[in-house]
């Protein structure tokens, strides 16, 4: 808990014996998000930076108590009175060919998805590895934005596309990489078993190249053998 901030883990502590009016604080958000593919992860924190460390809460007596516990528990994390509703976000959706920050995403809260939906707009965003790409993509539609499309990002670090129409490419700073953004497990075990596949077919074809190899100069040797015998 300490990439979350300082008095996170006391507070998590204190939120667990207190009563409250509403549903249960639920924090860091962070907490409830994997990444699918690791090489998104600088990008996509510095995209939700702030919003990782927050907390939900459903009331605003709530809110106060929590921010009572935050104050002497020396925590500094955002808390964010939200509704529960798991709403349909599907027709806000792009195109399925484009991978949002939503779709890089595992969130195992789906209020913690709802709320980043609400304010963050993850269902929007889209992330591309060749800026080349992104300026493609965001002029695509009339010289503008794709339906349902707010953002993009490169993986390294750029925000491409103007809401005017055009080429816009600017630099944005990438926060320092932290564990706040774990990996799905069952993501990384299909990666890890495709790497071995990838290695393993790689293997027999150096195999195959050393065997050919072999008998070329088992070969070679046997006939400079016959050709000695031969002279004498």
């Amino acid at each position: 808990m300490s990439a979350f901030g300082r008095g996170v883990k006391d507070a998590l502590m204190t939120i667990k014996k207190t009563q409250w009016s509403g549903m249960e604080p639920i924090g860091p958000i962070g907490k409830f998000i994997k990444l699918r593919d690791p090489k998104w992860s600088q990008v996509i924190e510095t995209i939700l930076n702030k919003p990782l460390n927050s907390f939900l809460v459903e009331t605003h007596a709530d809110r106060t108590k929590l921010d009572a516990i935050f104050r002497r528990c020396g925590c500094q994390s955002q808390i964010v009175v939200c509704k529960t509703e798991l709403f349909d976000y599907s027709q806000g959706e792009p195109d399925k060919d484009y991978l949002t920050v939503l779709r890089a995403l595992h969130i195992s809260n789906e209020i913690v998805k709802r709320q980043l939906i609400n304010l963050n707009r993850i269902e929007q965003i889209i992330l591309v590895e060749q800026r080349s790409v992104g300026d493609k993509i965001m002029s695509s539609n009339n010289g503008g934005f794709p339906q349902n499309v707010s953002a993009c990002y490169s993986v390294d670090g750029y925000s491409l596309g103007a809401r005017g129409g055009g080429l816009s490419t600017q630099a944005i700073f990438l926060v320092r990489p932290s564990s706040r953004l774990g990996e799905d497990i069952s993501q990384a075990i299909a990666r890890e078993k495709q790497q071995l596949i990838e290695q393993n077919q790689k293997l027999k074809e150096a195999q195959k190249a050393l065997n050919s190899m072999t008998q070329e100069v088992e070969a070679l040797l046997g006939e400079h053998k016959r050709s000695g015998i031969a002279e004498r």
